[in-house]
């Protein structure tokens, strides 16, 4: 578990507020092993809590702001054969997490983001063989 400090500087000459913004973060991982089998899982996780920040809106007024916490979680799961070979199957983001709410939605027609910002593309899967010498 861990908390994220930010400042915020929206120019280069002058920064928005001393002050550091605080967001929440856990990370965890648990890992099984069956050695008869050869066979290792592994269960990766992380929370991101709210995370705060400045920006400025359509009318030059300065608002705080913050994006919504989300969950991220990865599998894999490991196999030794033949002595040499370790194949590997996995997926990431589980959760299948593609974008993330905010309230920073009044930025005008121009730059308005909407009430959604993007973190991931979406769920994935991988594959790989290695082979050790």
């Amino acid at each position: 578990m861990g908390i994220t400090g930010r400042t915020n500087q929206l120019t280069e000459t002058a920064t928005v507020t001393d002050d550091i913004l605080w967001s929440p973060e856990v990370n965890a991982s648990a890992t099984y092993r069956i050695p008869s089998a050869g066979l290792t899982m592994s269960f990766y996780y992380k929370y991101t809590g709210r995370n705060p920040f400045f920006s400025i809106d359509v009318d030059g007024s300065l608002l705080l702001n913050e994006t919504e916490g989300f969950h991220w979680g990865d599998l894999s799961i490991q196999k030794e054969f033949m002595k040499h070979f370790i194949a590997q199957f996995g997926m990431r983001n589980l959760f299948d997490v593609t974008r993330v709410n905010n309230l920073a939605a009044n930025g005008g027609p121009i730059h308005g983001g909407g009430t959604s910002q993007p973190v991931g593309y979406g769920r994935s899967a991988f594959f790989s063989l290695t082979y050790k010498l």
